[in-house]
């Protein structure tokens, strides 16, 4: 536990308070029937806050194993919930609280209550005054109350003490939370979460919005001119929409997915004041980033020693490429040579077999005709073959008789 949520204190440990030790499963089993109300007071009383992520990570960490279970099953499943699940592990908060009231049965219930409070602990003790809040955190506990409190109440009264990191909505940045919700959200979905932050997204853009995206379109084809701003002002908003159809802009009274998210960040209070525009690619998603295949927790650390990995690979391939070459130019005159030297004699062998075969033919097909046609014009050559006779045993008197026989 201590490693998945990377707190300093675990359920297993103990602390010492006034005197006493008290062990911190004892106090988050305790803690985990506070009223929700009086929790949020005494963070409020106290000026303290809890960082949004923190939250998030409860969410995130107990489904992860669970989710890329289901995503090997399904993963092929063209269900949209599914397929959005690849990128839970970068879900926004709100994201994250979905799914996990999606999963939710008891011992989800049970198993986030206790996380949350081992969270509190951990954040109250890296205070100054960690001893005395522990305590005064401990005093509020009532001894009657022994049911958990509602999941979704819970959670939505503890917005009042959740903090984002600066430019940050919903645990996320504005580039990292465009994608999300584009891609792996409902269109309900996000207008939920503009509720969440004091946005009330309409259903239609009001005249004076729809007008302000003809504008940006026409600035875009330099078309934008200030007899053309005048005679667009005049129209109803009705007017305005058949003007941008039949002027082929990329604009409509209905809002599009990424208009409702664009509203949302531009809106409201919480992103007013770092609110940018969108890049081109700013709802795309990066599939390398996603559970469809086992990725580590840090990605900059995987990917760094992806490249020093294949880097060092490279390096041995070229030292051993190196050393081939050496010993391949030592060999290469002398295996060269021998190559040579047998291909010769492999060539004359071939050569004298052949040779041989064509003499054997040759004289084959002449003794078949000599001994059944007795061709007259092989008659002389027959007699000339037959006064070849040995008369003696030894070389000399066959090359004598020859040389006889010939007339030198």
């Amino acid at each position: 536990m201590n490693g998945e949520y990377d707190m300093s204190l675990s359920f297993e440990n103990v602390i010492r308070l006034k005197n006493k030790r008290y062990k911190i499963s004892d106090i988050t089993e305790k803690l985990m029937y506070l009223d929700v109300e009086i929790l949020v007071n005494f963070f409020k009383s106290n000026s303290l806050t809890i960082p949004r992520t923190e939250r998030t990570k409860i969410f995130k960490l107990p489904l992860e194993s669970k989710i890329k279970m289901e995503l090997s099953e399904k993963g092929k499943i063209g269900d949209d919930f599914i397929q959005s699940l690849k990128w839970f592990k970068d879900f926004s908060d709100y994201q994250a609280f979905k799914v996990y009231k999606t999963y939710l049965d008891e011992k989800l219930k049970t198993k986030f209550f206790k996380t949350f409070y081992l969270m509190v602990i951990n954040l109250l003790n890296d205070q100054k005054k960690n001893e005395a809040l522990i305590l005064d955190l401990l005093s509020l506990i009532s001894k009657k109350s022994k049911e958990l409190p509602d999941f979704t109440e819970f959670n939505e009264k503890i917005e009042e003490i959740l903090k984002d990191e600066d430019d940050h909505i919903d645990g996320l940045s504005l580039d990292e939370i465009r994608p999300m919700l584009y891609n792996c959200s409902t269109l309900n979905e996000i207008r939920e979460l503009g509720k969440k932050y004091s946005v009330s997204v309409p259903r239609r853009l009001k005249k004076a919005e729809l007008l302000e995206n003809i504008f940006h379109e026409l600035k875009i084809k330099k078309q934008l001119v200030e007899k053309v701003m005048i005679d667009l002002a005049k129209k109803s908003a009705l007017m305005l929409q058949r003007f941008a159809i039949d002027n082929k802009l990329k604009v409509s009274m209905e809002l599009k997915k990424e208009e409702i998210i664009e509203y949302i960040l531009k809106y409201s209070p919480k992103t007013m004041s770092f609110y940018k525009p969108p890049s081109k690619e700013a709802y795309s998603l990066d599939k390398e980033q996603s559970y469809s295949e086992t990725q580590p927790e840090n990605k900059k650390k995987s990917i760094l020693s992806k490249k020093k990995k294949n880097i060092k690979e490279q390096k041995e391939t070229k030292k051993s490429l190196k050393a081939k070459g050496k010993t391949k130019k030592q060999r290469g005159v002398i295996s060269n040579l021998i190559y040579l030297f047998f291909n010769l004699i492999w060539r004359l062998i071939k050569f004298g077999i052949v040779l041989l075969l064509i003499t054997l033919i040759l004289l084959f097909v002449y003794l078949i005709f000599n001994y059944f046609y007795q061709v007259p014009q092989l008659k002389e050559l027959n007699d000339f073959i037959n006064s070849f006779k040995i008369n003696g045993t030894g070389t000399i008197d066959f090359f004598n008789q020859v040389l006889n026989n010939l007339g030198i």
